[in-house]
């Protein structure tokens, strides 16, 4: 936890060696090729995610070098494309992406059993 804060702090850890970067309590999921990253959960609302691209040998985009404040900040990200949809996996491509969905099913009619 850095110096000062009073509370838990999500940080990524560049392999490079470079400092590490605080991105908040988000899901990340980078593309297989490394050239886009997906950003979901909290704080974005839900059923919301975005899928912003990469430069050559980027982690996160330099936009967000310094930590992830808001979902405004995200979605002005150059190339920032909004998803309605969580948990979202970038593809091959910045068309191509999967995400979970998930179903309820109910008993709707509550009958006593005796």
């Amino acid at each position: 936890m850095p110096a000062g804060n009073d509370g838990p702090s999500w940080q990524a850890l560049p392999l490079d060696g470079r400092p590490s970067v605080p991105v908040g309590a988000y899901t990340w999921h980078w593309s297989a090729g490394e050239d886009s990253v997906a950003i979901s959960g909290a704080p974005l609302p839900a059923g919301r995610s975005y899928i912003v691209p990469l430069r050559s040998g980027q982690f996160l985009p330099l936009e967000l070098q310094k930590g992830v404040r808001s979902e405004q900040e995200v979605a002005e990200l150059p190339g920032a494309r909004r998803i309605d949809a969580d948990m979202v996996v970038p593809g091959p491509s910045p068309d191509i992406y999967a995400f979970y969905r998930t179903t309820t099913q109910r008993n709707l009619y509550r009958i006593p059993i005796r």
